[in-house]
């Protein structure tokens, strides 16, 4: 028994420690991510994709946001990500249903709704129904709150403004106005720097692009791998379960 479990130890250790390097050597992100209209354009969308993401727009809708239009990015491995874009009349949330196609195939996750609130002291504050661990490392000045498994965007929404409200601090409106593309690539290109500043991506020798540093790797690695990967999605339940129960009750 003690044999085996040496075995899986090292096991363990050469899967993370192989993985990091990989993503260290290999792994890149553009600089600037251009977004733009969703015309159909390669890698062809699964039907059933452009219909979730359909339906959670008009749960948004119906929780009183105004649809603002789908956009999507491609990377240069060929994935593409695709958003439909919301805002609150008022500017006071930004929201997204969210989700990643890679080749004509969903890749992880399914289709998910975040929502974001800026403030006049420059804190972001994200709420989401995503199941999966976010792949980069948490920003001070922009927690993200997760509650997978709500699936009803209006549930969502107020689960948001309970936060809101907890803050006390004025909200900074922020309207994506005729160009959401422009708004919502602006908004993935600051997190990059921030990410940036978190120690988390470096510029290569061409500032094209972004390249994972060690802790960058090692961080991606620990969110993505088994078996810290299942344990911090279990620790992710539990704590937005008791989150949601807390907001509830006030």
């Amino acid at each position: 028994m003690l044999l085996l479990l040496q075995w899986i130890i090292l096991y363990l250790v050469v899967l993370y420690a192989l993985t990091i390097v990989s993503l260290w050597l290999r792994h890149r992100i553009p600089v600037h991510q251009r977004y733009e209209p969703y015309r159909g354009a390669p890698p062809i969308v699964p039907p059933e994709t452009l219909a979730a993401l359909a339906e959670k727009s008009r749960d948004l809708v119906d929780a009183g946001f105004r649809d603002l239009g789908l956009i999507t990015h491609t990377r240069p491995d060929r994935a593409s990500v695709l958003a439909r874009c919301h805002d609150r009349p008022d500017g006071s949330i930004t929201a997204v249903a969210l989700a990643a196609v890679r080749t004509g195939r969903q890749a992880r996750g399914d289709v998910f709704l975040n929502l974001v609130t800026e403030f006049a002291d420059g804190f972001r504050l994200s709420t989401n129904n995503a199941s999966y661990n976010t792949p980069m490392r948490r920003d001070p000045t922009g927690i993200i709150h997760q509650f997978p498994g709500v699936e009803s965007a209006a549930d969502l929404v107020a689960l948001h403004e309970k936060l809101v409200q907890r803050r006390g601090v004025p909200i900074q409106p922020r309207l994506p106005g005729q160009d959401p593309s422009r708004f919502f690539g602006d908004r993935v290109d600051a997190e990059m720097i921030r990410q940036r500043e978190l120690g988390a991506v470096r510029l290569s020798a061409d500032t094209a692009t972004y390249r994972l540093t060690l802790i960058g790797a090692a961080t991606m690695a620990w969110l993505a791998l088994p078996p810290s990967a299942a344990v911090l999605r279990m620790l992710l339940r539990r704590r937005a379960h008791r989150l949601r129960t807390r907001l509830e009750a006030e």
